[in-house]
């Protein structure tokens, strides 16, 4: 039977899928518009800082991935939210390019936190050794989203529904968390070192606040900590619903 792209007035593409697999893929729908929509805000929000950032100071590594990550991952949740509401000739060939956008954002992200650890733990090679292998795991992880993500047309329409490897999607989770993770312990616990002097004689409450909160450390180090417990929740928030 030829796709058609146009449907009955009333109707709806999911009428083709069984009830319980369209209403997940409603649901997800809505998640991710809703989503675009925060980070569409998040952006806008943001354009006078990042206009000074790109042209105010000088362009080093740090910022250039800062750039491609932004750019990348508004691009795959305007390209997503088309693939889920939208009539596509090849939902295929959409979810792949989607997927590689995916992973340069991903690998990206990694590769920024590994620079952090790296300004942290500089003096230390068997920190930055063992972070520079959790590095290559997650981008080497983010390869197989080719594998956990894609999309087929639904019955006879042209709308797409996307398709999902659970055992591959479950293993890069549980790494690229892993690795957020073990990032925020590493420069907490070196910020917390570095600045313990200041209350040496703080109880284990004060102690733990410091650890978690930056309390009582100078104005840069405690930007540092609870910009990179800002990344890591922002990470942990996109990478479900985005």
């Amino acid at each position: 039977m030829q796709n058609v792209s146009m449907i009955y007035p009333g109707s709806t593409p999911l009428m083709f899928l069984p009830p319980q697999e369209a209403q997940i893929i409603n649901l997800a729908t809505y998640l991710h518009v809703a989503s675009t929509g925060v980070l569409l805000w998040d952006i806008l929000n943001n354009l006078r800082n990042d206009f000074k950032l790109l042209f105010t100071y000088k362009l080093g590594v740090p910022t250039l991935l800062y750039f491609v990550i932004r750019t990348t991952l508004l691009a795959y949740a305007l390209g997503r939210a088309v693939l889920l509401t939208s009539p596509v000739a090849d939902c295929g060939r959409l979810s792949a390019t989607l997927n590689g956008l995916l992973i340069v954002s991903v690998s990206c992200s990694t590769t920024f936190f590994y620079l952090r650890v790296v300004a942290v733990y500089s003096i230390n090679k068997y920190v930055t050794g063992f972070f520079g292998i959790t590095w290559l795991s997650t981008v080497a992880m983010s390869i197989t989203f080719f594998k956990a993500f894609g999309a087929q047309h639904i019955g006879p329409t042209q709308y797409c529904a996307e398709t999902v490897d659970g055992h591959f999607l479950l293993a890069i989770v549980i790494v690229l968390l892993a690795n957020d993770l073990l990032v925020y312990v590493a420069i907490a616990f070196r910020i917390y070192r570095i600045f313990l002097d200041y209350e040496f004689e703080a109880d284990l409450k004060r102690r733990v606040v410091i650890l978690l909160f930056g309390a009582s450390l100078p104005v840069g180090s405690k930007i540092v900590l609870l910009e990179r417990s800002s990344c890591s929740v922002k990470h942990s928030w996109w990478s479900p619903f985005l």
